[in-house]
């Protein structure tokens, strides 16, 4: 079989730059080894620089500041979206997607018409209490580290598509995302 680096939705934001737009975090994450605020931020920016600075990427994701938002989309189910990219830890036990998959660590939900993509929000998952989050000081074996999470899922924002062969398991897009695992930091 052959082993393939990404594959692609076919789906993409329109115009030349992928993501013409900045995305916005909410670094609300409690768990303590997830940092200050400040130090959430610089790990899921850390998460968008993996792609920055991949070979020849014609694109750069843009950081435009801070949200206070805390579903994807305002917990519309995605019906509504707002018209931002935003990032955030969801902490509300309600919100449904976690409740149906609770396995889940963190996701990418999309907006598009068509083939062009309008709106990424990232959501990683604070109400599993399986999943710690870190980003400051020694992780553990017991924590998710938010930089290698956030760069697997800022792949999502390009519509990469998850890979889950046995060759793959060394890559950034690789759908499983372990404990104590940085694989993905490059």
């Amino acid at each position: 079989s052959q082993a393939y680096g990404f594959s692609y939705s076919d789906i993409r934001w329109p115009g030349p730059d992928p993501m013409p737009e900045p995305y916005l975090i909410n670094p609300n994450c409690l768990d303590p080894k997830a940092g200050t605020q400040a130090e959430q931020i610089a790990a899921i920016q850390s998460g968008a620089n993996t792609w920055n600075t991949e070979g020849k990427a014609k694109f750069s994701f843009k950081y435009g500041g801070t949200t206070d938002k805390t579903l994807p989309d305002d917990g519309n189910g995605g019906r509504f979206p707002d018209g931002y990219n935003q990032i955030m830890f969801v902490q509300d036990p309600t919100f449904q997607f976690f409740i149906d998959y609770t396995y889940v660590s963190a996701v990418v939900f999309y907006w598009r018409i068509g083939n062009e993509l309008y709106e990424c929000d990232m959501a990683f998952n604070d109400v599993n209490p399986d999943y710690k989050w870190y980003s400051v000081g020694q992780l553990t074996m017991n924590e998710l580290d938010i930089w290698n999470a956030a760069a697997h899922e800022f792949g999502h924002f390009l519509q990469l598509n998850d890979l889950y062969g046995v060759a793959d398991t060394e890559k950034t897009m690789y759908g499983v995302l372990d404990y104590g695992e940085t694989k993905k930091h490059t």
